[in-house]
């Protein structure tokens, strides 16, 4: 345990000493997103706007679930949704993407998937606003409670970042991941109360959705939003409990394998 602690020492300490690398892989990243596209970082804005729209239409239209405000039910969830599934599909390869770099000269390895989950997070904010601008456009009512979105962002942000960073870890140990994860979350998406609220399945479904471990930090944005309340305090401990697993199981995984990680690419 000692060891572990001392490997996770070195590790945050060299990714702060390492902070300017950090952030070029960031810049880099945001310049080459929207190269040579005609309306530029537009996208970030519109892009959001128009995969909200497409999921309430069909969800809400078609499918016809008849749940009041659904398109804002929606949105709350999926506005935490797409920051974790993005982020996990970005910094699943962020190793691999990088070997040239890691193999020539040392860098420590926490940077890459942190830059990919930070590239995500520029998105989330993004996303707050095209939110912002549709609640306002079709008459939703802002609730107080919005103020509270930062700290449950921070618990997604640590959550998201510890299982980005295990991931990015398994992959070089397990190529195939790579092409798996884009189907496992699929799968979780559905598997997860966004475009169905907990209440309106049976109880025997419900209690197996509960233990769901994505389920808890997404509930906190949905509570915030769309339902206008302040979670309680057993749901801030349980999205807080994860988010600390999470990053306690990933970045000990990474400080462990560090050395063997290069030599595994």
């Amino acid at each position: 345990m000692a060891q572990i602690v001392t490997h996770l020492k070195v590790l945050l300490a060299d990714s702060y000493r390492f902070r300017e690398v950090f952030f070029n892989l960031l810049s880099q990243d945001l310049k080459i997103r929207y190269k040579r596209t005609v309306l530029g970082y537009f996208w970030s804005l519109l892009n959001p706007v128009l995969q909200l729209a497409v999921l309430s239409a069909v969800f809400s239209q078609i499918m016809r679930l008849g749940i009041k405000d659904y398109t804002l039910f929606l949105f709350s969830g999926t506005l935490a949704w797409t920051f974790l599934s993005n982020s996990l599909l970005s910094s699943s390869s962020a190793l691999l993407e990088n070997e040239n770099f890691i193999k020539k000269v040392y860098l420590p390895k926490l940077i890459f998937p942190l830059s990919k989950v930070c590239l995500r997070l520029v998105d989330f904010f993004f996303s707050l606003v095209a939110l912002g601008i549709i609640m306002a456009v079709l008459g939703f009512a802002f609730k107080i409670t919005i103020v509270l979105i930062p700290l449950a962002l921070a618990i997604l942000f640590v959550f998201t970042l510890g299982l980005s960073v295990l991931l990015s870890v398994c992959t070089v140990y397990f190529r195939d991941i790579n092409y798996l994860i884009g189907v496992f979350l699929q799968l979780l998406y559905f598997l997860t109360p966004i475009i169905y609220p907990l209440d309106t399945l049976q109880s025997k479904y419900r209690v197996v959705l509960q233990f769901n471990p994505l389920y808890p930090p997404i509930l906190l944005f949905q509570k915030l939003i769309y339902y206008g309340q302040v979670p309680l305090p057993i749901e801030w401990l349980s999205a807080s409990l994860l988010a600390l697993t999470s990053a306690v199981i990933g970045f000990g995984v990474l400080s462990l394998l560090d050395e063997d990680v290069v030599f595994r690419m």
